[in-house]
């Protein structure tokens, strides 16, 4: 019978709200800011409590349990909402603030302000969690209510009993008000950063879009021309007698000017097209990036990923992929390594980016200090993110730069 009732309130609840968990995904890191003022506020009530009933100016039988037991409490949660679980840290935090309230009704009745404090326990359910929960938590609080009634009931005279019935009913009402209110708020909410997301996506499109027409542009004019002059070199060379070896040399030395910016037009054409992030994600990008820079050189590249991989931002995905590029560039043009690892690690609250060789070393090639290598352009995307690269390079044991990232 209890299965089938709360079988029949989860279905009711469905209805009214429908969980999305790609919205709440995007609404964890305002979820968690708002969770995490909510704390300090209950910290800090909770040591003015203690600091005046040492004081002797509160009096309570419970004293010092509940506030040692806010505390914990708070303390509990935010352990809860660090690892991200900031539904499971909302419920126990109503959980057991509905002790010490509860208590105040119960002492000063419901004619009193004390039943105001379950109107805020759901205004915490609504804005922590939206609209989930917050139905089964009303029926809670009603309950609360009814239970404190009903001993009242017994105690009071026949007189008394209409006025309990009708501050239960008043209570009840706004608590049930507050609920709807609340439940709109986080609806709109959704509301809200659904159209913020649609922007991002836009704006995104936007950006591939115009990246993409550059790419054709140079791959259709600047990287055609210099093939062509390749082609043209070869054919001169192929006319020219063996006696003419400064000409050959002048040749041979614009052959391989037009070769090497022939390669940078391409690295940029291929760099031009996010497009690929969009469709493999992160980390099969940067392990596509490592196999081609090390294409014809002999180099085994590695790619490891750790962690549960998410979406980032266009921009700061992008930023990534152009610091691996230089890193995996950089080993391959003057490390000759064997190998190159990389891996890309998704932790609770930041991102490793880790791009590891066995060559040479940078001392070896007089660029110590961090100077060189195009280190101070990645210095400078990963500042844009918020975050920081670290070197560690030893002659010949090879390189490893590693960057990390803050996430949410």
């Amino acid at each position: 019978m209890i299965l089938k009732a709360l079988e029949k309130l989860d279905q009711w609840d469905r209805r009214f709200y429908r969980l999305d968990p790609d919205r709440l995904e995007r609404e964890r890191p305002l979820r968690a800011q708002l969770l995490r003022q909510t704390l300090i506020f209950v910290a800090l009530l909770s040591s003015l409590y203690l600091v005046l009933g040492a004081a002797g100016a509160v009096r309570s039988i419970f004293f010092p349990f509940d506030a040692i037991e806010l505390l914990v409490t708070a303390t509990g949660c935010a352990w809860l909402a660090r690892k991200g679980k900031i539904s499971i840290a909302t419920v126990l935090l109503l959980a057991v603030s509905s002790h010490p309230v509860s208590y105040l009704i119960a002492k000063y009745g419901l004619h009193s302000p004390a039943a105001a404090l379950l109107v805020l326990t759901i205004l915490v359910c609504g804005l922590l969690v939206g609209g989930y929960l917050l139905k089964t938590w009303v029926i809670v609080c009603c309950l609360i209510l009814a239970l404190i009634t009903a001993v009242d009931l017994g105690r009071a005279s026949s007189q008394d009993h209409g006025a309990l019935i009708r501050a239960l009913l008043f209570w009840c009402g706004a608590l049930v008000a507050t609920a709807w209110l609340v439940s709109l708020f986080a609806r709109r909410l959704e509301d809200f950063l659904e159209l913020n997301r649609r922007a991002e996506q836009k704006q995104r499109t936007a950006i591939i879009e115009e990246r993409t027409r550059i790419a054709r542009e140079i791959h259709d004019t600047l990287a055609q021309g210099f093939t062509g002059i390749v082609v043209q070199l070869n054919a001169a060379e192929e006319m020219i007698g063996g006696e003419e070896s400064k000409l050959r040399r002048h040749l041979s030395q614009a052959r391989e000017l037009a070769r090497a910016s022939l390669d940078e037009a391409r690295r940029s054409v291929w760099a031009l097209r996010p497009e690929s992030l969009e469709q493999s994600g992160l980390a099969q990008t940067l392990e596509r990036i490592g196999r081609q820079a090390a294409t014809g050189a002999n180099i085994q590249v590695e790619m490891r990923l750790s962690g549960a991989p998410r979406r980032l931002a266009a921009e700061a995905e992008l930023n990534l992929l152009r610091i691996c590029q230089e890193a995996v560039t950089n080993a391959v043009r003057h490390a000759r390594p064997r190998r190159i690892s990389i891996s890309l690690n998704y932790e609770s609250q930041s991102l490793l980016l880790e791009v590891q060789d066995d060559g040479a070393g940078m001392n070896q090639n007089g660029l110590a200090g961090g100077r060189g290598f195009g280190l101070t352009g990645m210095r400078e995307r990963a500042q844009l993110l918020n975050g920081r690269i670290e070197i560690e390079s030893e002659t010949g044991k090879g390189t490893t730069v590693r960057t990390i990232v803050p996430l949410g």
